[in-house]
Order: structure tokens, then sequence, then C-alpha cells
């Protein structure tokens, strides 16, 4: 009977026992669990983690097993950092950093930029911290992206071996006037123009698709091509914008980790 009351005893203690950090951490992984991804790139046709998919199960799940969580970011290391605290034993820490990236968006302000890169740094840092994987690559897509890229090398090598189009020669220093273009010789200068505009892996296949290509085809190349470059330009200023709102949702949410005075840890 006594023996019976001592391992009662003992299973109640082990039961009531305190988590370290590790089984804190790992208890809030597992509330991460199943989350789905917000954030659409249409123009690459693939969707995204975004921080208002992550922080509305992250924040309870930390409070709940009383963890806090702060982001450093160093700008002469160019080095990010995330900390996630024991409340309970506040010199129990574990680190997380990886480098600070500058980012450049077209058309963005310096600051706007700056809060881009820490809005994406800060992403990845809680991703890694917290063990949120990307489903595709869960899935089997690592593999697909590996052949998407090795689609993309072999079509960059093709492109070098595709022969540049030959600079248009300056007319004749004469009193003659230049000969006349015709209509077919003028798009093909215009097509020229627009091809420029898109990046080297993408020109090969539009100048492939305009050799040989008559006056009306041409045309149409033409249209095709203004409307990518459009979609393009309202892709990147999407972008932009999505970076902003992040911005704009991410500060509130580390306003509310707030822990009690008599909490706090030194440091």
């Amino acid at each position: 009977m006594g023996k019976e009351t001592t391992e009662t005893v003992k299973e109640q203690t082990k039961e009531k026992a305190p988590k370290n950090i590790y089984a804190k951490m790992a208890t809030v992984k597992s509330k991460l669990l199943g989350i789905k991804k917000g954030g659409k790139n249409d123009f690459s046709h693939y969707n995204y983690f975004e921080l208002g998919d992550i922080l509305p199960v992250l924040t309870p799940a930390l409070e709940e097993e009383r963890l806090y969580m702060k982001t450093q970011f160093s700008a002469t290391e160019q080095i990010a950092k995330l900390i996630v605290i024991d409340i309970d034993a506040p010199e129990n820490q574990i680190d997380f950093e990886i480098k600070f990236a500058e980012c450049a968006l077209k058309g963005a302000h310096e600051i706007q930029n700056l809060g881009a890169a820490q809005t994406y740094t800060r992403r990845y840092l809680i991703m890694t911290a917290f063990d949120v994987a990307e489903v595709d690559i869960v899935d089997g897509g690592a593999e697909k992206d590996e052949k998407k890229e090795a689609q993309k090398k072999a079509e960059q090598e093709k492109a070098k071996q595709q022969p540049a189009p030959k600079p248009l020669q300056p007319p004749p220093n004469s009193n003659n006037p230049p000969p006349t273009l015709t209509e077919t010789e003028k798009l093909r200068r215009e097509t020229w123009e627009l091809i420029k505009k898109f990046p080297k892996d993408k020109q090969s296949g539009w100048i492939n698709e305009c050799k040989g290509a008559n006056a009306a085809k041409l045309k149409e190349l033409i249209d095709e091509m203004n409307e990518e470059l459009k979609l393009e330009q309202r892709e990147a200023e999407a972008e932009m914008e999505r970076e902003q709102m992040q911005q704009q949702e991410a500060a509130p949410a580390e306003q509310q980790d707030v822990i009690p005075e008599n909490e706090l840890p030194i440091y």
C-alpha cells in the first residue's frame, strides 16, 4: 500500500514539474502545424507565408507557454537575431540569427526598403525558430524546384549561344538621305526595344518568336510584350503595397507582447 502511494506521489510530482524552455518551444511548434499561406504571387503563381498568417497563432501560443519573443537588428554587423526567453526563468533563452540583407523595391523610398527588409527577415527568423515549413517542400516540391532551376540554366546557356542582334549601323556621312525603312523593319526595331526590357532569361524566347515573323505577327507580339511588361509592373507595385501593409499589421502585434512588470527579464 505504501509503495503504491509513493508511486502515485511521484507521478503527480512528475506531472506538475515545470516545463523547460525546450519543452515549451516544442509545444508552440505543435500549435503552428497546419497554418495556411495567405500571401500569393499572381505573376509567378506561388503562395507564401505572411506574418499575418503566423502571428495570430504564434502570439497566443507564446503567451500560454509563458515565452517572450523579440527581434534585434544590427546595422553595423548586418545581423538579425530572434531571441526566445523563458518568462519563468529569464536566464534561459534561445537565440536564432541570420544575415540581414538589404531590399530594393522598385520605386520605393529608402525607409520603405528598410521596412520591407526587416519584415522579410523577421518572417524567415520566425519560420526558422518554430519550424514553419513550406508545404511545397514537404510534399516534394523541392524536386520540382530543382527541375525548374535546371530548365532555367539550360535556357540561359541557350541564350548565351544565341548570336546577339547586329547593332544598327549609322547612316553614311553624305548628303544622301537615309534609306526609308519598311513597315516590317520598323516593327522589328520596336520589338527589339521591348525585348531589351525583359530579364535575360526571357529575351531568347521573344527573339525566337520574332524571327521570320511578318508585319501582322510582329504587331501581335508587340501587344503581347506590352501586356506582360504592364503585368510585371503591377505585380511589383502590388508586392510593395503588401509589404507596407504587413509592416503596419506587425507593429500592433509586437505591442501586444506585454509582460507583467514584476516578470520582466533583465538583459
